[in-house]
């Protein structure tokens, strides 16, 4: 809706409501790519005319008879809706098939164990009352322990204070190896561990 209204305001932005009615028809006449069919149909059993169409020239146009307000019209439109709704739970759930399998595609398997330290991607809102620019936050905050694998996708992180917090895989990020120092006799040690869920933010 929003497109169209740019589209067809042009310099008058007080004449944004023009044509709400027409955006309007369109949408409700617009084919749906995941259910195959227009809201227009699913709601009413039957396809919207457009202004200056003919009425009852399709055969079988329930309309015809009494306006479509007679039973058997009415029954007929019902069970048309009914076979209209499976289809549309097939279509439905082909779509969101494709939509998995192509998501899927550009996600990398994340392997987590027990213990381990991770960051957590944070999302802010900016906020002028308190001058604050979400652009300029920090994305990310931990380190977090990883308490338990809930899921292929959800993981259960252990912050400060024993703070527990759920975060899917796409908002974790593995904390780079601790850097190894060497002590004067020549043996290496790392550097001290961080704690989880403390304060530290960096970019990404």
């Amino acid at each position: 809706m929003k497109t169209m209204i740019q589209l067809y305001v042009g310099e008058h932005h007080a004449d944004w409501d023009r044509y709400v009615e027409e955006f309007c028809f369109t949408m409700n006449t617009a084919v749906h790519v995941g259910t195959k069919y227009t809201p227009a149909f699913l709601n009413f059993g039957r396809e919207l005319r457009a202004p200056g169409d003919a009425c009852g020239e399709e055969e079988g146009d329930p309309r015809q008879e009494d306006g479509g307000t007679s039973r058997a019209a009415q029954l007929r439109r019902l069970q048309v809706l009914k076979r209209a709704q499976k289809l549309v739970l097939d279509n439905l759930n082909e779509a969101y098939n494709n939509t998995r399998r192509y998501y899927n595609l550009m996600r990398r398997p994340l392997e987590l164990r027990t213990g381990q330290l991770v960051y957590k991607r944070d999302y802010h809102l900016s906020s002028g009352v308190n001058q604050f620019a979400a652009k300029l936050a920090p994305k990310f905050s931990g380190p977090y322990e990883v308490e338990k694998m809930l899921s292929a996708s959800v993981v259960l992180l252990k912050g400060a204070a024993g703070k527990r917090l759920t975060v899917h895989v796409k908002d974790i990020k593995i904390l780079p190896p601790l850097p190894e120092s060497r002590s004067p006799s020549g043996s290496t040690s790392r550097s001290p561990g961080r704690t989880p869920g403390s304060a530290e933010k960096f970019e990404e």
